[in-house]
Order: C-alpha cells, then sequence, then structure tokens
C-alpha cells in the first residue's frame, strides 16, 4: 500500500543527491523514460545509489510497484509543461523532484466539503 511516507522519503533522497551535486544528471529524457516504464526509483538508484540509500523503497516491491505507478501517472501529467508547470527547465534531478511532488498532490489531495458560510448579520 502505498503511503505519504514513501513518498517523501523518496524526496528526501532526491533532495539529497541535488545536495550532493553529483557530477552527472540525468535528462528530462530519461526521466520520463523511466517514469513512463515504471521504473524512476530503479533509474535514480542506479545513478546515484552511492549517495543516497535507495534501500528502503527498492526493498518492498508491492509498495514500489505502487508508488511506480503514481509517479508514471505524475510524470505523465507534467510532460511538455515542465518549465510553467513546476518551473524547471534543466535538472533531471529536479525534475524528478517535481514529479514526486505532483506524485503526492495528485494522491493525497483532499479539500474540504463545500458548506454554505452563515451569513453575519
Amino acid at each position: 500500500m502505498k503511503n505519504l511516507c514513501s513518498f517523501t522519503h523518496l524526496a528526501f533522497l532526491i533532495n539529497w543527491t541535488i545536495d550532493e551535486r553529483p557530477a552527472t544528471d540525468l535528462s528530462f529524457d530519461e526521466i520520463h523514460a523511466a517514469a513512463g516504464r515504471g521504473r524512476l526509483v530503479d533509474l535514480l538508484a542506479g545513478h546515484f545509489g552511492h549517495i543516497a540509500d535507495f534501500s528502503l523503497l527498492l526493498g518492498n516491491p508491492a509498495n514500489l510497484e505502487q508508488i511506480e505507478a503514481a509517479l508514471s501517472d505524475a510524470a505523465s501529467a507534467l510532460e511538455g509543461r515542465e518549465a510553467g508547470k513546476v518551473c524547471v527547465s534543466n535538472s533531471g534531478l529536479c525534475l524528478a523532484m517535481a514529479i514526486v511532488l505532483e506524485a503526492i498532490q495528485q494522491q493525497f489531495h483532499s479539500f474540504p466539503p463545500c458548506e454554505p458560510q452563515p451569513e453575519i448579520v
């Protein structure tokens, strides 16, 4: 079962990686292709596993599959709109972070029911 902690854990791992300023980044095409295949976490772990420890996410295949599906949906929503919607135009790692944040919004949004407010007289 996917949960908010899994998404925020992934966001912290990406943030950790960005903070380390790795010598290489991933392209938008690489990020979107991996997300589309349901393999974004695997891509990140493969390229940056020497910086951040992705084992908690990779060690739970059922949860990982659900997370990857949500990340794929989020990436699809952002593709081609990265600069306008999430202000990302250069860094693949920043795009990965934006995808995680979009997934959180898609998966965990809740709107309070609309109730008429009493009229103040």
